[in-house]
């Protein structure tokens, strides 16, 4: 089970309990759908954090005569990178 379906499944277990709580009259309603919707938003962090934000680097040099070169470095078939609107580099300077 991946993060994206554990987060789905406990935002259902909080509606549901919430549901079955204010319906059959059980205690701690709040309290547990609280801490569910807790975890589900520590879960959507958890996949954020994993989240891939780049496509790739460009990576800055300098050559011996002095002159920068830039290097596309991608991470993915560049194939790819056609059907995206939007792609996303992050710059590494490898010169001093």
């Amino acid at each position: 089970m991946n993060k994206q379906s554990i987060q789905l499944w406990l935002l259902f277990a909080a509606s549901l309990y919430f549901v079955i709580a204010e319906i059959g009259g059980l205690n701690y309603a709040l309290e547990v759908v609280g801490v569910l919707v807790l975890l589900a938003f520590l879960v959507t962090i958890s996949i954020r954090r994993d989240a891939k934000f780049y496509d790739g680097q460009i990576q800055v040099e300098t050559n011996e005569a002095g002159v920068k070169v830039f290097s596309l470095l991608i991470e993915d078939d560049p194939e790819d990178l056609e059907q995206k609107d939007l792609v996303r580099f992050k710059i590494v300077s490898t010169s001093e």
